[in-house]
């Protein structure tokens, strides 16, 4: 474990200076110390091929501790990080597990998804969230899951597959065009958009945080904007959108779905909680920026020993 005095000349200098110019000390040094900190493991189990009960008695006698968590019955949080003993399990190799970060899991859980629904996930790779709604979906109903990357396509079908997925169409295709081509068409619609990723540095990982840079964040900003427009247009009347990031960067959460609010009068904010889940409320404004009260029912995580950060907001496209 690192001091917040080392994460502090590790990180970015731009990102520490954005940090305490944008939020109060108290949350900045609280981001500094979740980054400071090793991820302890987590795992979704996979309801399509398994009940949690067997994949808790095999977790025991491995010797691996673990807990339960409140919001989320089918996520289980360890005590350290314990990827490689996780790994050697059939039941990772099968499907049965998928290690997945808790905050990650949030997003599709603030979706009102059901069997039968259609539903499209516009930036899919590597299909954590995707094979979460479809488990949620109990593999009946539809799933278009986007994915612009080869690459990352290529992870995203096998996840799928290995998953016991059966209701997820992919394609290779711009993210941002899907609005035109499918207007007014799913029931819900995730996009959970590249983002800077700040919500994710830990300093036992300096490529977590390497690349980032104030040009980056300017020009994803641009195109998560796009990306909600599209996902948006995708949505029928009536229906439901989850935007989310790994990023606590204002430019790119509330900024985006302020510049939105302002340029559609067709959506609105709805509450974005789970219960048990303690978070905080989005932000109305800066030092630099005033927006909507509605951000206040968007939901912020904070990076935290156990959590990465992330941003969400719920959104229904009005009939």
């Amino acid at each position: 474990m690192y001091s917040i005095g080392e994460a502090r000349k590790r990180l970015p200098k731009e990102y520490i200076e954005y940090l305490y110019a944008a939020f109060p000390a108290k949350a900045a040094d609280g981001a500094l110390q979740g980054a400071a900190r090793p991820l302890p493991s987590s795992l979704r189990v996979n309801s399509l091929r398994s009940d949690i009960h067997p994949v808790m008695d095999t977790l025991r006698s491995s010797g691996l501790k673990f807990q339960r968590l409140p919001w989320f019955p089918q996520a289980l949080l360890f005590d350290a990080p314990v990827l490689k003993k996780l790994q050697i399990l059939p039941e990772y190799s099968d499907g049965r597990i998928y290690l997945q970060s808790l905050s990650s899991m949030v997003p599709p859980l603030l979706l009102p998804l059901h069997a039968g629904q259609a539903v499209l996930d516009l930036c899919a790779a590597p299909g954590s969230k995707t094979t979460q709604m479809a488990a949620m979906m109990r593999n009946q109903g539809s799933i278009l899951a986007v994915e612009v990357d080869t690459l990352r396509m290529e992870r995203l079908q096998y996840n799928v597959k290995r998953q016991g997925v059966i209701i997820v169409e992919t394609q290779a295709v711009d993210g941002t065009k899907v609005g035109r081509m499918s207007a007014d068409y799913f029931d819900a619609v995730l996009v959970d958009a590249p983002c800077s990723g700040e919500g994710r540095f830990r300093l036992d990982d300096p490529k977590t945080y390497r690349s980032w840079n104030v040009r980056m964040v300017k020009k994803l900003a641009r195109l998560q904007k796009r990306l909600l427009h599209s996902g948006l247009d995708a949505l029928k009347p009536g229906g439901h959108l989850v935007y989310s990031t790994c990023t606590i960067n204002t430019n790119e959460n509330e900024a985006v779905v302020a510049a939105i609010l302002q340029a559609r009068s067709d959506v609105e904010i709805l509450p974005a909680r789970l219960p048990g889940l303690k978070v905080t409320a989005g932000l109305t404004q800066t030092q630099e920026e005033r927006w909507p009260s509605a951000l206040k029912q968007t939901m912020r995580i904070w990076p935290t020993p156990v959590m990465e950060g992330f941003y969400c907001c719920l959104l229904r496209k009005r009939s």
